[in-house]
């Protein structure tokens, strides 16, 4: 059965990828492979990525079927504005050079993309896949803006500002959302608070370290502070990685 859409092929060792579109993406996958083992592929940055890496260090995905053929490039190109790829050889879709998409396009296309609707939905990599990717991304130094984002709150979402604002899921939506989020199937199933095993309570310092505030666990700093739970528990750590989160000092409680 043919399938239409955005697909990607990712190097697992340092996640860099190549976007494509097609009416027949598994057709089209076939062809990318055949030509990278002939050493003739048209994207030369992605033929000497696999020949440096070899075909066991990229996975193809499917990133979102599309059955309006003339979306296609639209939604290609809102992809490719994403995740900037490196290994194609131009940053635009087929012929949607210089195009430039509605917020009301991105937003529809965020909602393609959301939950269950999310090819990859319930899916896992293998240890050994996140491994790759883990020592792939090891001495990537972010920039000072991208570290004073990380940093600072979470952006507010609420209201009309959430792209979802004013919509309902349909009744089959909904149950398959419960469904798949039921019992043990939920990622928090016996994680709650400090009933968790590997819950630790954690303390809030000023620069001056100075006592702010305590908390049963990082993810109830994140929740009652608006910081990401997960620079919170980073600086926890005793390898350092961050020194601060949100402006203040983190320390397990002794």
């Amino acid at each position: 059965m043919k399938q239409s859409g955005v697909y990607s092929i990712t190097n697992i060792t340092n996640g860099h990828k190549y976007i494509g579109s097609s009416v027949n993406i598994h057709e089209r996958w076939y062809r990318h492979k055949l030509s990278l083992s002939r050493g003739k592929h048209h994207s030369k940055y992605l033929q000497r990525a696999w020949d440096k890496y070899g075909k066991d260090n990229f996975v193809f995905e499917i990133i979102e079927l599309v059955n309006d053929k003339n979306m296609i490039l639209i939604v290609e190109q809102n992809y490719m504005d994403t995740f900037r790829p490196v290994y194609n050889n131009a940053q635009v879709a087929g012929n949607c050079l210089g195009c430039k998409h509605s917020e009301e396009t991105k937003r529809n296309t965020s909602l393609r993309m959301s939950g269950i609707n999310h090819p990859l939905f319930g899916t896992h990599r293998s240890k050994e896949t996140r491994k790759k990717i883990s020592e792939g991304h090891k001495g990537i130094r972010l920039s000072e803006d991208m570290k004073k984002k990380l940093r600072g709150p979470r952006p507010q979402i609420m209201g009309k500002n959430n792209s979802f604002y004013g919509k309902r899921h349909s009744e089959k939506s909904r149950q398959k959302m419960s469904n798949a989020l039921k019992g043990e199937k939920h990622p928090f199933f016996g994680k709650i608070g400090n009933k968790h095993h590997a819950s630790k309570p954690v303390n809030q310092l000023s620069k001056d370290n100075v006592f702010v505030a305590s908390f049963e666990g990082t993810r109830d700093a994140g929740r009652k502070t608006g910081i990401d739970f997960s620079l919170i528990g980073k600086c926890c750590r005793k390898d350092g990685i961050h020194k601060t989160a949100g402006g203040f000092i983190w320390r397990y409680a002794q």
